[in-house]
């Protein structure tokens, strides 16, 4: 059982990379970004990309470290692009009209997806040493599961470190608070917001980018993903991070146990957990009905 929880831990982790980045936009743009979950696939195609010339049997640890880093970065600069491009447009339209927007974008990065890659399910291996798994405390566990823990920490200690220590996180909490006072008041509002949308699609890349030696990549991952980052971002509450972490992990263990003891339960105990945490706290687990947590 202790394995499972692990393992659930990982994945929680794994699911908070996208998730936080799903709503930190949201805090500071006000904007339920459907399209976040093509973002997850990018990083994870770009990676299948940077590795497909090597051997399917083995990936060398820093050919796969490169590869996630330099497409989680990739993903960023296509954020900068779409953020300019099209988000610009549609910052105060109605929430209908914006959502509405973003899933057709979502629509649009699949199919550029499906013409690129194909739909035939693509495969990365896990790289050299981190396929295996070793003994802790009589406890047997992936490394790979400790790599998504150890990344989600440092992921979640960075950017509590970035919005509430520095003069930039500053101006981000400011504008999540009140776009039009912080205009008013001479702050670049324009490039807060890329800055943010940037980041958030850094961390979705990030994620997609990490889940591929687990996962089958198909351009259909960037719905099923978006839908459970939905639920963990409303189960955390709009605009909180540390909600966000919580719910993540807490999915992620219960998905793995739900995997281990009762397999038709696994996907489902998403939507089961969402259902009777909403009934016993509407406003999610960490309340934050304005700004960001």
């Amino acid at each position: 059982m202790l394995g499972s929880v692990f393992a659930g831990i990982g994945d929680g982790f794994l699911l908070f990379l996208i998730a936080s980045g799903l709503t930190l936009i949201f805090g500071v743009m006000r904007i339920l970004n459907f399209s976040h979950g093509g973002y997850f696939m990018l990083g994870g195609y770009f990676v299948y990309q940077a590795v497909a010339s090597g051997s399917p049997i083995s990936l060398p640890l820093p050919l796969f470290v490169l590869a996630v880093v330099g497409g989680a970065l990739a993903v960023g600069v296509v954020g900068i692009a779409t953020e300019r491009l099209i988000f610009r447009k549609i910052y105060r339209l109605s929430d209908i009209a914006s959502l509405l927007g973003t899933f057709g974008l979502l629509l649009v990065i699949e199919g550029v997806a499906e013409i690129i890659w194909g739909v035939n399910p693509m495969s990365v291996p896990f790289p050299t040493a981190l396929g295996r798994s070793i003994v802790v405390g009589g406890v047997r566990v992936g490394t790979y599961s400790i790599v998504l823990i150890a990344v989600g920490i440092v992921v979640a200690v960075g950017l509590w470190a970035l919005l509430w220590r520095t003069a930039f996180g500053e101006r981000a909490r400011a504008v999540a608070e009140d776009r039009y006072v912080c205009e008013l008041a001479g702050v670049n509002t324009a490039l807060v917001s890329t800055s943010v949308f940037a980041l958030g699609t850094v961390l979705a890349g990030l994620g997609g980018a990490l889940a591929t030696p687990l996962i089958a990549l198909t351009p259909d991952v960037a719905t099923a993903f978006i839908i459970e980052a939905f639920a963990i971002v409303i189960v955390g509450g709009l605009g909180s991070i540390s909600g966000a972490m919580i719910a993540a992990i807490g999915f992620g263990v219960a998905d793995s146990l739900a995997i281990t003891y009762y397999p038709p339960l696994s996907g489902v105990i998403f939507f089961i957990l969402m259902f009777v945490v909403l009934l016993v706290r509407p406003q999610g687990l960490v309340s934050n009905a304005r700004g960001l947590a």
